[in-house]
């Protein structure tokens, strides 16, 4: 590891430790909060030099908020010095922390951000859940330092409640609980969106960050958790809906003030006791009087001014606390409703300036940092809102590198004529079609190509994309949309899709496989052109399980058993690529010219790759390059494989009969070849054999017959355990492999 990339990581840990800690009782002042934080991006902003970094517009702003701020303060005969310190700490944070995340970006480190990231909020979680029952159990509390809030535990969630919890709860060093579970939920969403989990690390994260914002007994945290959702599931209902979606961010952005005033006016509450009621009556004060005078319309009451509310004060018979928990009453009442108006435009013309794709965590956040920003955790929220902002941001960077203009892509190329034409069959592949096309369109190469993609009458919005990307790059993919199904029909459409190819050459990828090498196009076209007896081309894969997670860096051989049929040469003739066993169909590349050879039984074959490799290694040669340029999806929704073998695992009889397909396959790929690879062909006769009298339980032929006398001894040993070992075995010994593997 290089000496500054081994320094960024521990800047990375340190900030989000500091992140974490900022609120705990310890580090935090009443005026000006989180230390810790403020002195390490200090630190940062000299490190980084990034005080030549600032631009016009943050200066103007920074300039712009100090002259209003002062106006502001004149205006009403106030001045609070250690308030416009402490706003100006507030920029200065946001500030330094977009500048370092950007830093992080650039140098590759986000990955390790976001691990970091997920592993801090499982610790303080971990933590938590700790803390509670220690506090009962009364063992130590390691880091309770300050005892901050009253434990009034369960009973706070149900008045009958007198069971084991009833006197405790998560409580933290926080300065408040409910600043605790805000943050929690932030981070939460944050780490689910960016941090690359599996399903049991979600499952983990969402189990114990439920469990701690819960048992925190924050009412202002369980309802942001449920605010999150509701604008997620808003946004995603209402994602085709243009009218709608607007009315969904207007109505995200303006949600503090009119669930107060809602509240308010017709005494309808989230949470009905005097706490709740009281803050939205000190809420309602402050809101009141800021319209009570044209200078206080204009200007507000200058900044600080909540701190010189004269203690006792009632309003509706509740005391006035001394802030609104609410952000946009804080704004409006300390700097007047103009600037209020100006920073909410410039908080939307932002956002639609950056053309965020997962915009509903933006305007969630920032529904958070609006709604409750006047609390302890204001920085925390804020930092927040720049980690998420910039993680969008990096994220639509990546997706744009990967998205390439056609007329790069047809620049770098030095014929006219097209030379491989990429054939795509695709239905019901939503989730993984726009994997398989950018991975198509990033192809580097010295010549011209195109991609031939053919939608067999999907029913969900892979039709859709398909066309997104035909209008985008019209010189380049050509789509076929089936108005029927096609499989269905008894048809295939992936030799239906080769028979409209340009190209010297066809590359087959199906829908949910995709390209993971930009150069794999030239590479197969620059062997197969100085090898002209070359008929078939093929390399490895990574394999992605989407049923269990888990990734394997290799492909061929797929087992250990057909790891000896590798030759050094990488050269297969017919009956030596059938002995290595099952290859990628995403690796392979043939000649077009080869298609009109192909038998009149080929496309009644119950299956096409399997064949189709054989015949065209036929005519000359396979060759195999040993590096991993694709990926291989098993367990796949939409899978043309897993709808082939659906048959194979619902019944005896099905089987049976896929076996009977495959003999056919055999029987007339070996007259096809001449029977030159009969010996080859006998030894899969025999398996399929093996495997039908297993089915039908008749394990004594097996042994009568020495039919396993064709194969070597793991082979055998292989077939003696399915033979005698009881299912309950091999099904407990496969769920554990899998589970090995998920874990490794």
């Amino acid at each position: 590891m290089k000496k500054d990339e081994k320094r960024q990581k521990i800047e990375i840990i340190i900030f989000i430790i500091l992140l974490f800690l900022q609120n705990f009782s310890i580090i935090t002042t009443k005026s000006f909060g989180i230390a810790g934080t403020t002195i390490f991006l200090i630190y940062i902003f000299i490190r980084y030099k990034l005080f030549f970094k600032i631009d016009k517009k943050t200066l103007i702003f920074g300039i712009g908020f100090v002259i209003f701020v002062l106006l502001s303060q004149f205006v009403n005969h106030a001045f609070n010095f250690s308030q416009i310190v402490r706003y100006l700490m507030i920029i200065f944070i946001a500030w330094t922390t977009i500048k370092f995340m950007q830093e992080v970006c650039k140098t590759n480190q986000k990955e390790f951000f976001d691990k970091a990231f997920y592993c801090a909020i499982m610790v303080i979680t971990i933590y938590g859940v700790y803390q509670l029952i220690a506090s009962k159990l009364d063992l130590p509390i390691l880091l309770n330092l300050f005892s901050n809030n009253p434990s009034y535990g369960a009973r706070g969630l149900f008045e009958s409640y007198t069971g084991w919890m009833n006197d405790v709860r998560i409580y933290t060093t926080f300065y408040e609980p409910s600043s605790y579970a805000l943050f929690l939920t932030i981070a939460y969403f944050y780490s689910m969106s960016f941090s690359k989990l599996n399903k049991e690390q979600k499952f983990a994260l969402t189990a114990m960050t439920l469990f701690n914002i819960i048992f925190t007994f924050a009412r202002s945290g369980w309802v942001t958790f449920a605010y999150y959702v509701a604008i997620y599931l808003a946004f995603e209902i209402f994602e085709n809906n243009i009218k709608l979606k607007k009315i969904v961010k207007i109505g995200t952005i303006l949600l503090p003030v009119i669930t107060l005033i809602i509240m308010g006016t017709l005494g309808i509450y989230i949470f009905k006791d005097l706490s709740s009621t009281g803050r939205t009556y000190s809420s309602l004060y402050y809101l009141s009087n800021s319209l009570d005078s044209i200078k206080c319309i204009l200007v507000g009451h200058g900044l600080g001014s909540m701190f010189n509310i004269p203690e006792g004060l009632v309003y509706n018979g509740y005391a006035v606390e001394n802030f609104a928990h609410n952000g946009y009453i804080d704004i409006i009442y300390q700097f007047g409703i103009p600037f209020f108006i100006l920073i909410l435009y410039a908080i939307i013309k932002y956002i639609k300036a950056k053309k965020l794709d997962d915009e509903w965590l933006v305007y969630a956040t920032l529904f958070t940092l609006c709604c409750f920003g006047s609390m302890y955790s204001v920085e925390s929220i804020i930092i927040m809102v720049c980690l998420v902002i910039i993680s969008l941001e990096y994220k639509n960077k990546l997706k744009s590198r990967e998205e390439k203009n056609e007329s790069e892509i047809i620049l770098n190329v030095n014929k006219d004529d097209i030379l491989v034409s990429v054939c795509c069959i695709t239905y019901n592949q939503e989730k993984y079609i726009r994997n398989a096309l950018d991975s198509f369109i990033n192809q580097k190469t010295n010549f011209k190509y195109e991609v031939i993609i053919h939608d067999d009458a999907s029913t969900d919005n892979t039709a859709n994309i398909i066309k997104e990307y035909e209008e985008k790059y019209p010189n380049i993919i050509r789509a076929i949309y089936e108005t029927e199904n096609q499989y269905k029909l008894g048809k295939w459409s992936l030799i239906k899709t080769c028979r409209e190819a340009k190209g010297k050459y066809i590359a087959i990828c199906e829908g949910d496989d995709f390209w993971t090498s930009e150069n794999k196009l030239q590479m197969q076209v620059e062997y197969m052109e100085s090898h002209p007896k070359c008929t078939l081309c093929f390399h490895n894969a990574t394999i992605l399980d989407m049923k269990t997670n888990t990734m394997e860096n290799k492909f061929v051989p797929q087992t250990v058993e057909f790891k000896r049929y590798l030759k050094s040469d990488n050269i297969y003739n017919v009956g030596e690529l059938e002995l290595l066993g099952f290859i990628p169909t995403a690796s392979f590349m043939f000649r077009t010219e080869e298609l009109s050879k192909l038998p009149s039984w080929f496309e009644k074959c119950f299956v096409q790759d399997w064949p189709l490799k054989l015949i065209m290694t036929s005519f000359g040669y396979a060759y195999f390059i040993n590096k991993t340029m694709s990926a291989y999806r098993m367990n796949a929704e939409g899978s043309v494989t897993d709808a082939n073998m659906k048959k194979e695992k619902e019944s005896k009889e099905g089987k049976l009969y896929i076996l009977n397909k495959k003999q056919e396959v055999v029987d007339l790929i070996d007259e096809f070849t001449n029977k030159e690879y009969k010996e080859v062909f006998d030894l899969r006769r025999t398996e399929y054999e093996i495997e039908r009298l297993m089915i039908e339980k008749k394990n004594k032929q097996i042994i009568e017959n020495n039919y396993l006398k064709s194969f070597d001894i793991i082979k055998r040993t292989k077939y003696l355990i399915k033979m005698y070992c009881p299912n309950i075995i091999i099904n407990l010994y496969r769920k554990l492999k899998t589970k090995i593997k998920m874990y490794i």
